[in-house]
């Protein structure tokens, strides 16, 4: 193995639209976004955070996360 220096690391936080979201609003996180796990995770944890309410269901098409308060 070879020690490398000033190597930048790549941008891994992707930018979930949770603070944005209205109740009643949904968002559809597909295959492509990444780990659907961390997006749910995180609906969670900036839900409990924010003070508001997501739920989440896993769909053939990738994650839907609905705002319910």
């Amino acid at each position: 193995m070879q020690i490398e220096k000033n190597v930048p690391m790549p941008n891994t936080r992707a930018d979930y639209p949770y603070k944005y979201m209205e109740v009643g609003d949904s968002v559809l996180i597909d295959h492509s976004c990444g780990n659907l796990g961390a997006a749910q995770a995180y609906a969670h944890v900036y839900g409990r955070q924010a003070g508001r309410k997501f739920r989440t269901r896993t769909i053939p098409e990738g994650l839907r996360v609905w705002r319910v308060a």
